[in-house]
């Protein structure tokens, strides 16, 4: 985190009941993977806990962390996804760059691209395994900062810490256009 602070969980958003009782689900998810004691991977965590602080409409935040399998059960229902991730530097990207793009078509590796273990998917695999059910939302983002540091136990660097609030205003500007049509 840029400033020491801790992110709070919170409850799933969920809008009014649809017809026969349930409860639907904000329209737009918004994950974020990452290692809050790695320096640069905590990136998407820190977004997320900005963007949970404002409340956005239609919208939930969801700090994954390093549990990307946990992604799959939230997506039934969703009209768009955006993960929100620390990248490696490659393809001619320098460190220290913003990255929105969509998400199948992105040239950055994410240092959550791997399984962590063989009992949980990596992120691609879960997003794979959602088409086959039909569960994937028509829209799929990522919005990713290139990093120089992801060593545990170092805080965020600076440059990276300074893309948080360009990967805030990022968001904010797409789920508002993706609510409201």
């Amino acid at each position: 985190m840029c400033r020491n602070e801790s992110a709070r969980a919170t409850l799933p958003q969920t809008l009014p009941a649809r017809e026969g009782g349930h409860a639907a689900v904000a329209p737009v998810l918004v994950v974020g993977c990452g290692n809050k004691l790695a320096g640069d991977d905590a990136f998407g965590p820190a977004v997320i806990a900005e963007l949970q602080r404002r409340r956005l409409p239609g919208v939930e935040c969801v700090d994954l962390g390093m549990r990307p399998f946990a992604l799959c059960e939230r997506l039934p229902g969703r009209a768009a996804l955006v993960v929100v991730d620390a990248a490696e530097t490659t393809g001619g990207i320098a460190a220290g760059e913003l990255v929105d793009v969509d998400f199948f078509a992105a040239d950055v590796r994410l240092l959550h691209d791997v399984a962590l273990s063989t009992h949980g998917l990596s992120l691609p695999d879960e997003l794979e395994m959602a088409r086959t059910l039909g569960w994937l939302p028509a829209e799929v983002r990522l919005v990713a900062a290139t990093v120089n540091d992801a060593t545990v136990g170092k805080p965020m660097t600076a440059a990276t810490c300074e893309l948080v609030q360009a990967a805030v205003e990022c968001i904010v500007r797409r789920t508002s256009a993706i609510n409201l049509g």
